[in-house]
C-alpha cells in the first residue's frame, strides 16, 4: 500500500520557491494498478521521487507498505523498496531476468515467443 497524507514539496526558496507537490492525499491498495497522468510540470515525477524515497516531503508523510521512507535515508530506502515492494512484486508475478534481444525482459509466458520486430513499418501497396 502506498500512503500520502498532506505531502507538500517545495523546490528552492524565497523567489525560486517552486511548489511542485501541494498538499496531495491519496491512498493505493496493495495490488491495485495506478497511472500518474499530467502536463509536464505537474508533479509526476516528483511524486514517483517521493515514493522511492528520493526525495523528502517538505511537510506531511509518504508512507509505502506502512514505512515512512521519508524517515529513511537513501541507501535505507532502495534496500527497503528492493526487499519489500519489488522482491514480492517480482516473486507475485514470477518474472524472470532473463534478457531477450532488445533488451526485454521474458516472462514464462512470453519466453517462447519471437520478439516483434521495433521501428518497422508496414507498407501498403497501392
Amino acid at each position: 500500500m502506498i500512503e500520502f497524507r498532506d505531502v507538500t514539496k517545495i523546490f528552492g526558496s524565497g523567489e525560486t520557491r517552486v511548489p511542485a507537490v501541494n498538499g496531495l492525499s491519496f491512498t493505493i491498495p496493495r495490488g491495485a494498478f495506478w497511472a500518474l497522468m499530467g502536463p509536464s510540470g505537474s508533479g509526476k515525477s516528483t511524486v514517483l521521487h517521493l515514493i522511492a524515497g528520493l526525495t523528502p516531503p517538505t511537510s506531511g508523510s509518504v508512507l509505502v507498505e506502512g514505512a515512512d521512507v521519508a524517515r529513511m535515508t537513501r541507501k535505507e530506502a532502495a534496500a527497503f523498496l528492493v526487499e519489500e515492494v519489488l522482491a514480492d512484486t517480482v516473486s507475485s508475478r514470477k518474472v524472470f531476468a532473463s534478457p531477450t534481444r532488445g533488451g526485454r525482459a521474458s516472462t514464462p509466458s512470453s519466453s517462447s515467443r519471437r520478439p516483434t520486430p521495433r521501428g518497422r513499418c508496414a507498407r501498403s501497396s497501392r
